[in-house]
């Protein structure tokens, strides 16, 4: 089984797609980090929008109550200069992957099943095992007995 070329092909493909997924999972965890940094200065930029508004309402009922401005014009000229810029009020709300939109309930996240790994004996998220002829094995313990296997076909022994 040593010398067919299919075997040692698909062996391959096999430890290809296992980096290339570990790639991506790499880099989705990278690109939710990021989102959430993202969201957090969304949130203290909303937060400072809110309070400049705050202190210019109050910066204007003062001048009008003092008599400096008149109110009507003042009112007047704001909302001539500001129609071009109308906005919402309130800023989008990011789209938060759930488990159930019903009634708010908050994203349920997902369970991780550890399992122990037959080789090490180390606890391990079950979807990042092989498994093998000795039992659930983590990738570490998994690379080191299809190394000795191959070993042991390429030798002979096996």
């Amino acid at each position: 089984m040593s010398n067919d070329p299919w075997y040692h092909a698909l062996l391959g493909v096999d430890f290809r797609q296992a980096r290339d997924i570990h790639r991506v999972a790499h880099s989705a965890d990278k690109l939710e980090t990021r989102l959430e940094l993202l969201e957090r200065e969304n949130d203290r930029l909303w937060e400072m929008v809110q309070r400049i508004d705050t202190v210019v309402q109050v910066l204007g009922a003062h001048l009008v109550s003092r008599g400096v401005v008149d109110g009507a014009n003042i009112s007047e000229e704001l909302q001539r200069a500001l129609a071009p810029a109308q906005t919402s009020a309130a800023p989008p709300q990011p789209v938060v992957p759930s488990g159930s939109a019903y009634r708010g309930e908050a994203p349920r996240q997902p369970e991780v099943v550890k399992i122990a790994c037959a080789g090490c004996a180390e606890q391990v998220p079950q979807a990042s095992t092989q498994f093998t002829e000795h039992g659930a094995l983590c990738e570490r313990c998994f690379q080191a007995a299809e190394l000795e296997r191959l070993t042991k076909l390429e030798s002979g022994e096996g």
